[in-house]
């Protein structure tokens, strides 16, 4: 069953499977599938398909027949849940600093200027083995 990370009036963002894989599907809602949306849905995908830094969400597949993204699921969270839900100390504060700068710049150095960087659009992705360290990718290159 899928669970629903984030909704708009135009797209709706999930984790779950495809493939036997956990993924995050990115959905441009029926209403809002217009032409230009379309191109602009298909522009997203191929630009975050062509990016090969670590720092961006790393893309799979777009299913056309129901206009989706999909992502693989590195069981991030958006930096705006993580400010709501914990208070980070000055030495956290800089380091989430630190990495959405080397992020921002990955990007730059692939000739990308991302146009929405918001809390929203970073993902803070924990270290498997310690949850104690972590990186920040970025998502939704839909402008």
């Amino acid at each position: 069953m899928d669970q629903t990370i984030y909704e708009s009036s135009r797209t709706l963002v999930e984790r779950g499977l495809w493939k036997n894989k956990r993924v995050v599907k990115k959905t441009l809602k029926p209403p809002a599938r217009t032409p230009g949306a379309l191109a602009r849905y298909q522009r997203e995908f191929d630009l975050n398909q062509s990016l090969t830094c670590e720092n961006v969400a790393s893309v799979l597949a777009y299913e056309s027949r129901d206009h989706q993204i999909i992502f693989e699921d590195d069981l991030g969270e958006s930096l705006r849940n993580c400010l709501r839900a914990s208070s980070f100390n000055f030495e956290e504060k800089l380091a989430l600093a630190q990495h959405i700068a080397k992020s921002v710049q990955s990007i730059h150095d692939e000739g990308v200027i991302h146009k929405d960087l918001n809390p929203s659009n970073l993902i803070v992705v924990k270290n498997d083995a310690d949850h104690t360290t972590w990186r920040i990718k970025l998502i939704d290159f839909g402008l």
